[in-house]
This record gives structure tokens, sequence and C-alpha cells, in this order.
């Protein structure tokens, strides 16, 4: 990639997307491991991530996404497998030799340094032409947008435009791929949903590969073309966004991405195009295709909050009695925990109904939609 070239200039006009077909492998994860005494940080971790995609690493506290994040930009030695980019593994190259550059959670800026000064500090020790070092510095202060700031200190910047500034300073260094650890985490929750915007627009237009660190549901959900959840080490499921949340491959990802409920319950039968199931003294069909193939009798059913619709019009199939326990008024959706008795926790329901005109007490009907359930043994 090379930002200062024209053709790139005009090529940001448009927004680059890795649906054109572009389906080229760019950065390979080969039975990557990473063990600390009797511990696997990463165990046995293989991924294929697609040239120009946006792809995030996701997972609770402890589960390898940093280490794995490291072992690509190779601050971190596998213990076993190999980081393969654009077909060349990158066993025995050092960091600063490596086609890849890191934004770290702290921004590290020099202090001492003005703006220009931390972004073209990486350059000098490359040892370019001040020509093109110059070059290259001022474009991407423009494409930034960080060009009256210039001359400023980091402490003279807000959190978002220190960002802006560490985002530029990698990316000046023309990576091939753009590696980035929870870079957001620092800022409030506004700021980090405007920045968040704003990295996703830079990564399309300039189509970089990025592999982007975070413990965020939301912000992977946003941002991503792919996501990898890993729990302990260990990849759970990688896939879209879209494809996560509404058909995850285990109880761990329904659990982790979004709000669930989980209500155990026994199937009564199985036929090609339903599943009849027992919640809670009723008997509800589902439709087989959004479930899995190896049905027990016992089961834990899984749908999510704004897959139940409160007191539907008209319905009689597929509905529970239950009775509103707590509410939570969030704006643009009202929160319901309904006790659906049989000793079943409360189930969490999202009622998005823009035309109800007052909150929902007492008992109520539930209806359970097919697209959104799913079975776990």
């Amino acid at each position: 990639m090379n930002i200062i070239s024209k053709e790139l200039k005009e090529e940001n006009i448009k927004t680059k997307n890795i649906d054109d077909g572009n389906d080229k492998v760019h950065v390979e994860l080969v039975g990557l491991s990473k063990k600390y005494g009797e511990h696997y940080a990463v165990k046995n971790l293989n991924l294929k991530i697609k040239k120009g995609s946006f792809t995030c690493l996701l997972g609770p506290s402890g589960c390898g996404k940093t280490t794995t994040l490291r072992m690509i930009s190779g601050f971190v030695n596998p213990t076993e497998g190999d980081v393969i980019i654009s077909g060349v593994s990158q066993k025995d190259i050092p960091p600063h030799k490596r086609s890849t550059s890191m934004v770290f959670q702290e921004y590290a800026l020099f202090p001492h340094m003005t703006v220009r000064d931390n972004i073209s500090y990486g350059l000098k020790l490359k040892r370019i032409s001040e020509m093109e070092l110059k070059k290259r510095v001022d474009y991407i202060l423009e494409f930034m947008n960080l060009t009256s700031m210039a001359d400023r200190f980091p402490k003279f910047l807000s959190g978002g435009q220190q960002q802006r500034v560490a985002l530029a300073r990698s990316l000046v260094m023309e990576p091939e791929v753009l590696l980035m650890d929870e870079p957001l985490s620092n800022l409030d929750a506004k700021l980090r949903v405007k920045l968040r915007s704003e990295l996703k627009e830079i990564q399309q237009r300039l189509g970089i590969t990025t592999i982007y660190v975070t413990h965020d549901q939301e912000e992977a959900l946003s941002i991503s073309d792919y996501i990898a959840i890993l729990d302990e080490g260990i990849l759970q499921q990688f896939d879209s966004p879209w494809e996560l949340y509404f058909n995850p491959k285990n109880k761990f990802v329904a659990d982790f991405v979004g709000l669930n409920n989980f209500i155990p319950v026994k199937v009564e039968k199985v036929e090609k195009n339903y599943i009849a199931v027992k919640v809670a003294d009723k008997t509800l069909k589902v439709e087989n295709r959004y479930l899995v193939s190896n049905i027990k009798e016992n089961m834990i059913l899984s749908i999510r909050p704004e897959s139940i619709k409160l007191n539907p019009p008209e319905e009689t199939d597929n509905l529970i009695k239950g009775r509103v326990k707590v509410h939570n008024f969030l704006g643009s959706v009202v929160r319901y925990w309904v006790d659906i008795g049989a000793g079943s926790q409360d189930i969490i329901v999202d009622d998005h109904d823009p035309y109800r005109k007052s909150i929902l007490s007492g008992e109520v009907n539930l209806k359970f939609e097919s697209f959104g359930i799913k079975l776990f043994d």
C-alpha cells in the first residue's frame, strides 16, 4: 500500500468493500499456540483472514486475543504453529521487519514531541529522505484531519485526537496489515461510538487488512466484516457478525454475543419442518431449519429478547403466559423480565413497539418467534 500515491488518493474517493469479489487470504494462522508453563494462552488457532477485511478477535478477558495479536506482530513468539502474511512465513522475522503496524491500547505518544514529530518518528528510524518523509507525513496529517494540530503536543489533545495521532503514526508506515489492541477502551462511551465509525470508514477507504482486539460485543458487531470468538485460548466460531448473532455454533457463543434467554425444554416430537418442545407446561412448535441436527430429549432452548413478542394481536400458536416482574425503559426499547413459572428463570423481552402507549404490567402473553431460536445440548 502506498498511502501517498496519486492513485490511492483517487481510489480513496471510492469506498472499498471486502465483498467486491476479493476472497484472497492475506493473513493465515496455522496451528498457532502459545504456552506459558503448563497453561495454553492460545491453543491450535487456525484462521484465514481475507485481504482488505476488518476482523475482530473477541472474547472475555484472558481468552488469548491480545496474545494472538502480539504473535502476529512478532512481539510474542509462538510455542507452536506459524503466522503467514501474503504467503510468507513470519518465523524468525522481528517485529520491525514485518509488514504490520500496531496501535496499542495506551497510545504511547511521546509527550515531548509534537503531533508531526510523533507521526514521523518511525519513518526517521527507517532513514528515508527528508523529502519523502515530509511528503508522507503531510499527506497522512491531511488524510486524518490533523493538519491544524501538527505542532501541538499530546497533552493539548483530547483522547479522540490522541487516538487519531496513534493511528496516523501506524498508517504512515504503510503496513500491509494494521493491528489494533483495544484502541478505544480508554475513551468515554459516546466518543467510542463516534470513533469506531471513523475507524471503519478509514479502513474501508484504504482497503487495509485490519485485525482488531476487543472485549466489547457491540463494538465488534458494528465494525467487523468477520469476528473470531475465543474462549480460554480456543477458537469457538469464526463468522460474519450476522451468523454469530443468529446462528451461534454453541452455547458459549450464544451467551457471549448479545443478550439471550436459555430455557430448559423437553423435546416431544421431531418432524421434518418443526420440533415440538415443552416450555413451562406449554408445547411450542419451532421451525427445524434454525436448530441443531443432534436432537436429544432434554435440551436448552435459546431465544433472543427481540424474538419474543408481547401480547401479540390475534395470535393463538406458540403463546406462553407470564407475569411482568421488572421493566427498564431504555428509550428506543422497553426491556421486561417476565416470570413464566415452572421454576424457569425470568425471560428477558425487548419491546420495540412504537405504538404502545404505556408500560405493561401484570399478566402478559409471550409469542416465541422461530427466528432467533436455537437448541443446544
